[in-house]
């Protein structure tokens, strides 16, 4: 079937296809699930030439756990200095590996975490054909832990998997190009296990080079004792701890195309002579003019006139004619591998035409891009036809989807090659210092995991380290790592695409998704490299085990590492919001039930607040509970903050219900007309005359709108807080300042009609519809329900500009006191 370009009717296309950016996200300090390793003692430390090892076992033999360092680069290759205390073994040739977890286990207890330290690659290579080693020795060795991992996880208490990389501290998207890409291929592999293996604990971290093994011990232990079950991957590096986002942006809309995409400019395609990434270099072609060598390990034989236009099954017919008349008899599998020669050649010579009456030029050369010579040989040969190569368009790959407990080395090496070796080996031929462009095809499946993809996500990854390494080497260069969701048409099965349907993943269509090339072709943005193209593929809700019914978790609190805590200061002394406590409790629970949202809290109290005075910290724990819910799709929890007083005993600070929902229910919408258009009274005045207490971090309430004995209108607006403020209370879907905010409302009138301090201390409902961002107008209406001599009771209500309902309070309780008026003055000095 011939390919024609899309008739354009603008310049540069445009199409409405999902897109995000990937972003660096700081995160605080993980909070620490409290829990013992009696159950399920074995730890193994798995190492290759790692000095993190003996620090990391000591912490963990400080929490009782039995380690075992397993070292897995065998013989000669293994440089591990003695430690008295720690046992120490060498990997048993891959034959035997089950047997030597059995036996591990019957020695030690059975199997509680497996910690992987992956070998520190700092030799400046780029891609070395040695990487591929320590990966799939890894890779293999997994398939053996997955059942004792999740017997563990069945059976309660934590059951995890770490694996350890280290690249710049930003997971390759921080300031450092010293690190090593195929490290990346961790991150790809974890966050497909933590689909693969439910109620195993999986996360990779990225701990800097610079930082001390002692230092990267005491993180790395951090994360295993983090709650949060919805993070995937960790750093640790200058800018502290991070992660990486998706950040939703809109296809670029752009007047023209780029200069610098000649005519003349000459871009070596692999896997570019068929399926996608052909009807990419079409859309090019007709757009640029351009010059294409597309690389495929079909064959460069003609295809004889009478295979135009034949279906599978005429083909096979007319195949077995032709050899009939030459005396052969073709076996099923011969038939079926000449039927796909043929259909590929055909394809081929189709894209080759296609690219000519586009206006481009093009050569095919029969060349398997994991063969470094026939790479070499095929790119040179079109050089001296085309010109000097000016850029890469990387979209070879291959697919063995399968759980990876039935993986195999080869099927490993299948995926691994054409991407990985694949880019190394065309960076050999075509250095780049040389290109203008490389475009790497990298898939969803890495940024997200895939099941069954775990080889697929892990050499996508590396792609993805790699083009961010190669941007900080050869600023230069436009590079660009296009993280594909699934294409219908490409190597998606029909299996696969029923199953994409199920998750409501949506296909990408062929020429929608080349028009997005060429759009990010085009765009000005330089500086963000990876993007994600598609339906996210996002984790289905998780399933809570025994062990998340009941979780202790602690808590640091400080001055340090909370900053705003000094905008939120009464009689001088710093005091932890009632929507602080609240958000650290909903936010827990989603992090514990991946693909569920807290929706509403209920009877939330404030039992005794938390004061920063003589103090600077406090160690808080979080109590969870799950208690029975009625209703499918709707999880519920008893929550609890506590900490120890100095005779130590438990003193309760905070309380509430929590019931988290997999979707949020339709909120309603206010008619335009009950919104306050007329222009208030400014509402400054309020945090400097002693009316309320709180700093820049609060100051949200622009315009009193109205006020009377029933209650009160605000026009609200709180400008974006610089994330180092945000502390341990960062603000997401839920936004506890701009929830203090809304309280404030009741700080006002209080003070208007009771000539009283007000705070809030009890709210019988909470419900959030939507998420309320920063730097976003909205308006609060207040209206009074009960007011006595020392408490108040409200409701509260806050719509966004539109009129729709953000979240709703419902008998919002607080205490009523003239000596709070007072501690609410501006403090002297």
């Amino acid at each position: 079937m011939k390919l024609e370009p899309s008739q354009l009717e603008s310049p540069l296309p445009i199409t409405t296809l999902p897109r995000c950016l990937v972003e660096v996200q700081p995160l605080c300090d993980p909070d620490s699930l409290v829990f013992s390793p009696s159950r399920h003692p074995l730890c193994v430390i798995a190492v290759e030439n790692s000095g993190v090892a003996d620090p990391l076992a000591r912490l963990l033999g400080e929490r009782g756990w039995k380690v075992v360092i397993l070292a897995l680069a065998r013989g000669d290759e293994a440089h591990i200095e003695p430690t008295d205390g720690l046992e120490r073994i060498c990997l048993a040739p891959e034959a035997e590996q089950a047997e030597q977890v059995r036996l591990l286990q019957e020695h030690h207890g059975s199997l509680g975490a497996f910690i992987y330290l992956h070998p520190v690659l700092n030799d400046h290579c780029f891609i070395s054909a040695a990487d591929r080693e320590p990966i799939e020795r890894l890779f293999l060795l997994l398939r053996h832990l997955r059942s004792p991992l999740q017997r563990a996880a069945e059976t309660g208490g934590r059951s995890a998997l770490l694996m350890v990389a280290r690249l710049d501290g930003a997971l390759g998207l921080g300031e450092s190009s010293a690190f090593r890409p195929t490290s990346g291929a961790l991150f790809g592999l974890s966050k497909t296990l933590r689909q693969e293996w439910p109620g195993v604990f999986c996360r990779a971290v990225d701990v800097a080079l610079e930082i001390e093994d002692a230092q990267a011990a005491r993180q790395i232990l951090a994360e295993l004792y983090d709650p949060d079950i919805a993070l995937a991957e960790t750093g640790y590096g200058r800018q502290g701890r991070v992660t990486l986002s998706a950040v939703p942006a809109t296809v670029p809309t752009v007047s023209a195309k780029p200069v610098s995409i000649r005519p003349e400019s000459v871009f070596v395609v692999s896997g570019g002579g068929r399926g996608i990434t052909a009807r990419c270099v079409i859309e090019m072609a007709g757009l640029y003019h351009c010059r294409f060598v597309l690389l495929g390990r079909a064959g460069r034989e003609p295809v004889p006139d009478w295979a135009w236009g034949l279906d599978e099954v005429a083909l096979k017919r007319r195949l077995l004619d032709e050899a009939a008349g030459r005396g052969e008899k073709l076996s099923l599998a011969a038939l079926e591998s000449a039927c796909r020669d043929l259909t590929a050649r055909r394809e081929i010579q189709s894209t080759l035409r296609s690219i000519e009456q586009a206006g481009g030029h093009a050569r095919y050369a029969s060349a398997d891009v994991t063969d470094p010579e026939a790479v070499k040989f095929a790119v040179e040969a079109a050089v001296e036809h085309l010109g000097s190569v000016t850029g890469i368009i990387h979209g070879a790959g291959s697919l063995a989807d399968k759980r990876l407990e039935k993986k195999t080395a080869k099927d490993f090496a299948a995926v691994y090659g054409p991407k990985v070796e694949g880019l190394a080996n065309l960076l050999a031929v075509v250095p780049p210092e040389q290109l203008e462009y490389l475009i790497l095809f990298s898939s969803v499946a890495a940024f997200f995991g895939n099941l069954g993809q775990a080889d697929y996500a892990l050499a996508n990854e590396v792609l993805n380290k790699a083009a961010h390494r190669i941007k900080k080497l050869f600023p230069h260069c436009r590079v660009l790592a296009l993280n594909w969701g699934p294409w219908d048409g490409g190597m998606v099965s029909a299996e696969l695409k029923r199953s994409f349907e199920r998750q409501g993943i949506a296909l990408i269509p062929p020429l929608a998704g080349a028009q997005v090339l060429l759009a990010e072709l085009a765009t000005a943005d330089m500086q963000t490299i990876q993007r994600i193209i598609g339906s996210p593929l996002v984790q289905p809700p998780a399933t809570i085990e025994p062990a998340t019914r009941r979780l202790h978790i602690e808590r640091r609190l400080s001055l340090a590492d909370n900053p705003f805590l000094l905008d939120h200061a009464i009689a001088g002394k710093p005091v932890l919001p009632f929507a602080c406590a609240s958000a650290w409790i909903a936010t827990t629970c989603e992090q514990i039930c991946p693909g569920y949202t807290a929706y509403c809290y209920e009877e939330a109290r404030v039992l005794k607040g938390i004061v920063f005075a003589a103090e600077p910290d406090l160690t808080c724990t979080l109590e969870l509970e799950e208690i029975p819910s009625s209703i499918d799709g709707q999880l519920q929890f008893l929550a609890k903050i506590s900490s120890l007083n100095r005779r130590g005993k438990s003193v309760f600070h905070y309380a509430s219900r929590v019931t988290l929902v997999r979707q949020l229910p339709a909120c309603n919408i206010l008619s335009e007309s009950l919104l306050p258009s007329q222009t208030g009274l400014d509402a400054n005045q309020f945090y400097t005359n002693g009316v309320l207490f709180h700093g820049p971090c609060f100051q949200g309430i622009q315009q009193l709108l109205t006020i009377g004995g029933d209650g009160l209108t605000l026009r609200c607006k709180l400008p974006s807080i610089p994330q180092r403020r945000q502390g341990q209370f960062s603000a997401r879907f839920h936004n506890p300042f701009v929830v203090d905010v809304m309280l404030q409302g009741m700080l006002i009138w209080s003070h208007r009609f009771c000539h009283k301090g007000c705070l809030p201390n009890r709210v019988q409902r909470f419900e959030q519809f939507a998420s309320m961002p920063f730097d976003e107008v909205f308006t609060v209406r207040l209206q009074v329900r009960s007011c006595g001599a020392n408490s108040i009771k409200v409701d509260i209500v806050a719509q966004a500009a539109d009129g729709q309902i953000l979240c709703r309070l419902q008998s919002l309780q607080g205490t009523l006191s003239e000596r709070l008026q007072q501690q609410f003055q501006p403090q002297s000095g």
